[in-house]
Protein backbone atom coordinates (compact mmCIF):
# COMPACT_ATOMS: atom_id res chain seq x y z
CA UNK A 1 0.00 0.00 0.00
CA UNK A 2 1.34 3.23 -0.12
CA UNK A 3 1.27 3.86 3.56
CA UNK A 4 3.51 1.19 3.79
CA UNK A 5 5.68 2.23 1.00
CA UNK A 6 5.68 6.11 2.91
CA UNK A 7 6.81 4.44 5.87
CA UNK A 8 10.06 2.71 4.12
CA UNK A 9 8.47 -0.64 3.39
CA UNK A 10 9.18 -2.21 0.02
CA UNK A 11 8.56 -5.74 -0.28
CA UNK A 12 7.60 -8.84 1.50
CA UNK A 13 8.08 -12.26 0.50
CA UNK A 14 7.41 -16.21 2.01
CA UNK A 15 10.14 -18.29 2.20
CA UNK A 16 10.21 -21.93 2.29
CA UNK A 17 10.73 -22.26 5.35
CA UNK A 18 7.45 -20.70 6.29
CA UNK A 19 9.62 -17.08 7.30
CA UNK A 20 8.82 -13.80 5.75
CA UNK A 21 11.35 -11.79 4.72
CA UNK A 22 10.77 -7.79 4.47
CA UNK A 23 12.49 -5.79 2.39
CA UNK A 24 12.79 -1.76 3.84
CA UNK A 25 14.84 1.15 3.01
CA UNK A 26 17.83 1.99 5.00
CA UNK A 27 16.22 4.95 6.34
CA UNK A 28 13.43 2.53 7.55
CA UNK A 29 15.92 0.06 9.01
CA UNK A 30 17.56 3.11 10.80
CA UNK A 31 14.46 4.53 12.63
CA UNK A 32 13.52 0.71 13.21
CA UNK A 33 16.49 0.18 14.96
CA UNK A 34 16.85 3.32 17.00
CA UNK A 35 13.33 2.69 18.14
CA UNK A 36 14.42 -1.17 18.94
CA UNK A 37 17.62 0.54 20.89
CA UNK A 38 15.51 2.74 23.13
CA UNK A 39 12.87 -0.22 23.68
CA UNK A 40 15.72 -2.27 24.71
CA UNK A 41 17.44 -0.15 26.99
CA UNK A 42 14.02 0.61 28.43
CA UNK A 43 13.32 -2.88 29.19
CA UNK A 44 17.23 -2.98 31.27
CA UNK A 45 16.44 0.26 33.16
CA UNK A 46 12.74 -1.92 33.99
CA UNK A 47 14.86 -4.42 34.91
CA UNK A 48 16.33 -2.18 37.82
CA UNK A 49 13.23 0.33 38.89
CA UNK A 50 10.58 -2.82 38.95
CA UNK A 51 11.24 -3.61 42.29
CA UNK A 52 10.99 -6.85 40.83
CA UNK A 53 14.52 -7.33 41.39
CA UNK A 54 16.26 -6.01 44.12
CA UNK A 55 19.38 -7.69 44.55
CA UNK A 56 20.23 -6.07 40.78
CA UNK A 57 21.30 -1.88 41.24
CA UNK A 58 22.30 -0.84 37.73
CA UNK A 59 22.53 -2.92 34.59
CA UNK A 60 25.33 -1.81 32.04
CA UNK A 61 25.41 -2.16 28.03
CA UNK A 62 27.27 -1.63 25.11
CA UNK A 63 26.08 -0.22 21.77
CA UNK A 64 24.84 -3.30 20.52
CA UNK A 65 24.24 -5.23 23.55
CA UNK A 66 26.13 -8.14 22.98
CA UNK A 67 27.43 -7.40 26.02
CA UNK A 68 25.87 -6.15 29.25
CA UNK A 69 28.22 -5.83 32.51
CA UNK A 70 24.86 -6.36 34.17
CA UNK A 71 27.24 -4.37 35.20
CA UNK A 72 24.36 -6.11 36.41
CA UNK A 73 25.54 -3.99 39.59
CA UNK A 74 24.36 -5.89 42.60
CA UNK A 75 24.22 -7.11 45.93
CA UNK A 76 25.56 -10.03 45.60
CA UNK A 77 24.39 -11.82 48.77
CA UNK A 78 20.82 -11.10 47.98
CA UNK A 79 21.70 -11.87 44.44
CA UNK A 80 23.07 -15.52 45.26
CA UNK A 81 20.37 -15.78 47.34
CA UNK A 82 17.29 -15.38 45.63
CA UNK A 83 16.02 -15.69 42.32
CA UNK A 84 16.84 -12.64 40.99
CA UNK A 85 19.68 -14.57 38.29
CA UNK A 86 16.46 -14.94 36.45
CA UNK A 87 16.67 -11.93 35.22
CA UNK A 88 19.25 -12.68 32.70
CA UNK A 89 17.18 -14.51 30.59
CA UNK A 90 15.25 -11.39 29.87
CA UNK A 91 18.92 -9.66 29.31
CA UNK A 92 19.89 -12.22 26.84
CA UNK A 93 16.28 -11.80 24.97
CA UNK A 94 16.51 -8.51 24.66
CA UNK A 95 20.16 -8.57 23.62
CA UNK A 96 19.80 -11.43 21.28
CA UNK A 97 16.50 -9.30 19.67
CA UNK A 98 18.53 -6.53 19.33
CA UNK A 99 21.47 -8.20 17.64
CA UNK A 100 18.81 -10.25 15.34
CA UNK A 101 16.83 -7.40 13.83
CA UNK A 102 20.27 -5.47 13.26
CA UNK A 103 21.10 -8.21 11.20
CA UNK A 104 23.16 -10.89 13.18
CA UNK A 105 22.72 -14.43 11.36
CA UNK A 106 21.12 -16.81 14.20
CA UNK A 107 24.20 -18.84 14.88
CA UNK A 108 25.84 -15.88 15.62
CA UNK A 109 23.45 -14.33 18.02
CA UNK A 110 25.74 -13.96 21.67
CA UNK A 111 25.35 -12.07 24.60
CA UNK A 112 27.35 -12.17 28.05
CA UNK A 113 26.92 -10.72 31.22
CA UNK A 114 29.04 -10.08 33.54
CA UNK A 115 27.62 -10.07 36.91
CA UNK A 116 29.75 -7.62 39.49
CA UNK A 117 29.65 -7.12 43.68
CA UNK A 118 28.49 -3.74 43.62
CA UNK A 119 30.88 -3.24 47.51
CA UNK A 120 34.12 -5.13 45.58
CA UNK A 121 33.83 -4.56 41.95
CA UNK A 122 34.54 -8.05 41.90
CA UNK A 123 32.64 -10.04 38.79
CA UNK A 124 31.74 -12.84 40.50
CA UNK A 125 29.92 -14.51 37.37
CA UNK A 126 29.90 -14.03 33.94
CA UNK A 127 26.99 -15.91 31.67
CA UNK A 128 27.47 -16.34 27.54
CA UNK A 129 24.05 -16.71 25.89
CA UNK A 130 22.70 -18.91 24.11
CA UNK A 131 26.07 -21.18 25.39
CA UNK A 132 24.50 -20.95 29.15
CA UNK A 133 21.57 -22.73 27.76
CA UNK A 134 23.26 -25.73 26.93
CA UNK A 135 24.54 -26.37 30.47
Amino acid sequence: TDEQKEKGFKSMSRNGDGSITYVITKNAHKTMMEDLRTSTAKTLDDIVTSGSFTSIKKIEYNNDFTEVSMGMRVDKEAFEGGLDGLSALSVWFSGALYQAFNGTEADKLSVTINVVDEKTNETFKSIKYPDALGN
